[in-house]
């Protein structure tokens, strides 16, 4: 069974309520994973629960390893999930041929492409970014970034569509879905 690990900040009420819904709608719209939500792990449930970081570590790593299909909520900032989505992009690079990544940016800020009169009020380091236009990843289709978490699923569907029958199409959906290209047909990032 392919495992999906969801990778998202889970520090106050909004977040934890966004990944619970985010798990419902996983386990909804894709029967048949092995969906990893770590707001679901026995570490992390309920209030003034608080695993030590050897505990989260071990965990989240593990889920990461064994995860063909990882979403990154990029747009929060959490240093664990930046340092997941860094770790994860070496072992697709390196030592896990299968895994796909698909990074959600859903701050409205970042499409809205720099008003005229006012100065952008969104921004990820440049460092972390650059990662969505390794060439590798992107040669092989298997890094994206989408607006949503219901996106993300839907890349998910086009991708084992794509493995199941080979057909470029569902390549394709896939690559209208990709907003890593939305300023300048990324030329200011490559």
């Amino acid at each position: 069974m392919k495992k999906i690990y969801n990778a998202g900040s889970m520090f106050n009420e909004a977040q934890i309520n966004q990944r619970k819904i985010e798990g419902v709608n996983l386990r909804k719209e894709l029967k048949g994973f092995d969906i990893a939500n770590p707001i679901d792990f026995d570490s992390n449930l309920g209030l003034g629960v608080c695993p030590t970081p050897k505990v989260i570590w071990e965990a989240d790593y593990e889920q990461l390893q064994k995860a063909e299909y990882v979403i990154f909520e990029l747009d929060s900032l959490d240093h664990g999930m930046i340092s997941e989505f860094g770790i994860a992009v070496e072992m697709a690079k390196s030592s896990h041929p299968n895994k796909y990544l698909i990074v959600v940016i859903s701050d409205f800020r970042y499409y809205q492409k720099g008003s005229t009169t006012q100065i952008s009020e969104f921004a990820i380091n440049h460092f972390v970014f650059g990662q969505l236009f390794d060439q590798q990843l992107n040669d092989e289709n298997r890094i994206i970034q989408v607006a949503s978490h219901n996106e993300a699923i839907q890349a998910i569907k086009n991708r084992e569509l794509y493995l199941e029958n080979r057909d470029d199409k569902y390549l394709k959906l896939n690559q209208d879905l990709d907003k890593k290209y939305l300023y300048e047909t990324g030329k200011m990032f490559g």
